[in-house]
C-alpha cells in the first residue's frame, strides 16, 4: 500500500508539474497573440478631402415646368477618401463610409427640401452604384466596407441637382443650404464612430418665372427693298410684331435681348447672321416708342446691361416690337438674316 501511494503521489506530482509547464506555455502564446492581433486603443483615422461650393449660379423656374423636373444645372463634385488598413480578429474589421443630409424629405421621392417653397435638391453617389443619397432622414453607406485587411483609397463622384417640388414657385432671391450633407466612418472593430469629415455647402439665385412665353419663336419676314432706297444712316422697311407672354400676377417683367450671332453685341444693332449675302446693312429691332433696343447677355439677373422693364405681370401680355434695316455704309443687295433671343426676368 505504501509503495502505491508512492507511485500515486508521484504521479499527481508529474502530472501537475506538466499542467503547470503546460499553463505557462499557453499564457506565453495568449501574449503573443495578444501583441499580434490586439485593437490599438487609438482609432485608425480615415480622411475625406473637402467637397468644392457647390454653385448652381442664377436659375429661373418655369412656371410650367411639372412638379418634379430638374432645373439648373447639373453639378458634379469629387471627394477623396482615404483609410488606413482596419484589420480585427475573427475579420470584422474596416470602416464603413456614411453619410447624411440635416434636410427633410420633400414630396418628390429622393429629394430633400432646401426650406425654399418648391425647390428640392437631389444628390447621387455616382460611384457608388449611382445611389440615392438624399429624400432620407437617416443614414446612408456612401461606400462599401473598406480597409479591411489593407488600405483604402478612391475618388468618389456626386452630382447635385436642383429639382422643382411644387407647382407654384412664388420665391426670387437667393437659397443658401450649409454643411447640408454630411460625411464620417464608422470603425467597425472598435465600434465607434468618427467626427465630421467632410460636408457640402450650395449657393443659388432662384428667379420664379411668372409668365409663359406664348410666341417663343418669332419669324419677321421685312420687305423686299431696292438697295437704293437706303442711303448710309438711312432706316426703312419698318415691320411689327409682337411677343405674347401669359403671366401670374405680383412680378415686374423685364426683359433682355441678346445679338445670337455676336452675344457680347451691347449696342442697337442686329448684327448679319449665316447665310446672309447683302452688306452695308444691318437690322434693328424698336419697342413701342420706336426706340431701337439696345443688346445685352442672356441673363436673368436684375439689372443685367440692357435690360429693360415690360410692365406688371398680369394675364395676357403682348410686348409691342418693331424691326427694320439700317444702312450702315454703301449698301450691296443681298439676302439678310439676323437672329436675336430675348430672355425674360420676373423681379
Amino acid at each position: 500500500m505504501l509503495i502505491v501511494n508512492k507511485i500515486d503521489e508521484l504521479w499527481c506530482k508529474i502530472t501537475l508539474g506538466i499542467r503547470r509547464r503546460h499553463r505557462r506555455c499557453l499564457l506565453s502564446l495568449l501574449g503573443t497573440l495578444a501583441l499580434g492581433f490586439g485593437l490599438d486603443a487609438r482609432a485608425a483615422v480615415c480622411s475625406i478631402s473637402a467637397f468644392p461650393n457647390i454653385s448652381f449660379g442664377n436659375v429661373v423656374v418655369p412656371r410650367d415646368a411639372p412638379v418634379g423636373s430638374a432645373i439648373g444645372p447639373l453639378i458634379s463634385a469629387n471627394v477623396s477618401v482615404y483609410c488606413p488598413a482596419n484589420p480585427a480578429p475573427g475579420g470584422y474589421g474596416g470602416f464603413y463610409l456614411q453619410s447624411a443630409t440635416v434636410l427633410a424629405n420633400s414630396a418628390v421621392a429622393g429629394v430633400s427640401a432646401t426650406g425654399t417653397a418648391g425647390i428640392g435638391i437631389r444628390v447621387i453617389d455616382v460611384t457608388f452604384n449611382d445611389q440615392v443619397v438624399s429624400g432620407t432622414t437617416g443614414t446612408v453607406d456612401f461606400g462599401p466596407l473598406v480597409a479591411t485587411t489593407s488600405a483604402y483609397s478612391q475618388v468618389y463622384t456626386f452630382t447635385f441637382q436642383l429639382v422643382k417640388t411644387a407647382a407654384q414657385v412664388i420665391y426670387s432671391g437667393p437659397v443658401y443650404l450649409t454643411n447640408f450633407y454630411s460625411m464620417w466612418v464608422h470603425d467597425v472593430p472598435r465600434n465607434t464612430t468618427s467626427g465630421l469629415l467632410a460636408s457640402a455647402s450650395t449657393s443659388s439665385t432662384i428667379t420664379a418665372s411668372a409668365c409663359t412665353v406664348t410666341t417663343p419663336n418669332v419669324t419677321v419676314t421685312l420687305p423686299t427693298l431696292p438697295a437704293t432706297m437706303l442711303a448710309s444712316n438711312s432706316t426703312a422697311g419698318k415691320t411689327p410684331f409682337n411677343l405674347n407672354l401669359d403671366c401670374q400676377p405680383g412680378s415686374s417683367v423685364h426683359v433682355t435681348f441678346t445679338d445670337s450671332t455676336a452675344p457680347s453685341n451691347t449696342s442697337s444693332n442686329l448684327s448679319l447672321a449665316s447665310g446672309s449675302t447683302a452688306s452695308g446693312v444691318v437690322v434693328q429691332l424698336l419697342n413701342s416708342q420706336d426706340v431701337p433696343v439696345r443688346y445685352g447677355r442672356a441673363s436673368a439677373l436684375p439689372g443685367n446691361m440692357n435690360q429693360w422693364f415690360v410692365g406688371a405681370s398680369k394675364g395676357l401680355t403682348t410686348i409691342p416690337l418693331s424691326a427694320r434695316y439700317l444702312a450702315t455704309g454703301t449698301v450691296i443687295a443681298g439676302v439678310v438674316n439676323a437672329l436675336a433671343t430675348f430672355t425674360m426676368s420676373y423681379q
